[in-house]
């Protein structure tokens, strides 16, 4: 790796995660796509400093993440990255004149969110998690996964929101969380009695044995944790969920964010209802 480069991306992480308050997950993106591009800067022109990069430079970048199979999607989160990266390095003299200055972005084919339709969203709902194979069993947490499910179904927050809630966040008796999303935003989500009965299980039967194995305060202070007392990854909430959907046999790609978009509920029992479509009373 270019090493001018690679003190120059903290300097900007710094900036874009204390200062500007982003997200973690904004932030640990547009580390990985400039650490990328800083490895390729010092295998194809080793030496090359900030002021001696030119705009034909960055596009033989663009070019070969293009050819290499990159959608306009990603070449498109790539050109936002450097855009903000060389911008801050101009407004703060470290470069003379920004290189992507010219650059626009690609243009990218709306498409509408993939959903699950009713028949998919309680198979996916009733999914029994002793059907796991047998070495899969030691060290899962199924009344935690239960939660998980529960939760990111009724509140419809973010992958992100729930690996970083915290215990005292929660409000079970309310049926509320507090969390933190895009832009250090706080906002309050509600969840109904399904959810409350899933947590309250994981809370009293598997998040108290495994807390004592937590060796920090943030991981004392987690909603959700690992076997091992490890405060859960966005990676790890995927491969939960997928796992999930594999475990009820269902072919179609489900993901966290899915769970954010909800079609007609016309024939779904009102207590498996979403919480901010059908609150219920009492």
């Amino acid at each position: 790796m270019n090493l001018q480069f690679d003190g120059l991306i903290g300097e900007l992480l710094v900036h874009i995660s204390a200062e500007r308050g982003l997200s973690y997950n904004y932030t640990r993106l547009t580390e990985r796509t400039l650490q990328h591009f800083s490895m390729w800067l010092a295998e194809t022109c080793p030496g090359k400093l900030t002021n001696d990069l030119t705009t034909d430079d960055v596009v033989d970048y663009m070019r070969k993440e293009r050819d290499r199979g990159m959608s306009p999607a990603s070449i498109k989160i790539i050109v936002a990255a450097l855009k903000l990266f060389f911008g801050f390095l101009e407004r703060r003299k470290f470069c003379e004149r920004d290189p992507t200055a010219i650059m626009r972005f690609p243009k990218v084919t709306w498409q509408s969110p993939c959903v699950l339709n009713e028949q998919e969203t309680m198979q996916l709902l009733s999914v029994d998690f002793t059907r796991r194979p047998l070495h899969a069993r030691d060290r899962s947490l199924p009344l935690r996964d239960r939660a998980i499910l529960e939760l990111l179904y009724a509140s419809g927050i973010r992958n992100s929101e729930l690996v970083t809630s915290r215990l005292q966040d929660l409000d079970l008796p309310g049926r509320t969380l507090r969390v933190i999303g895009k832009g250090r935003k706080e906002r309050i989500v509600i969840f109904g009695r399904p959810a409350r009965a899933a947590l309250e299980d994981y809370l009293e039967l598997e998040h108290r044995r495994r807390r004592v194995f937590c060796t920090s305060l943030a991981e004392k202070d987690a909603l959700f944790i690992s076997f091992y007392g490890k405060r859960l990854t966005t990676v790890r909430i995927w491969q939960l969920v997928k796992e999930m959907a594999a475990l009820t046999g269902m072919e179609k790609p489900v993901f966290p964010h899915i769970l954010r978009h909800y079609p007609e509920f016309r024939t779904i029992p009102s207590n498996r209802l979403p919480s901010f479509i059908f609150r219920e009373s009492g």
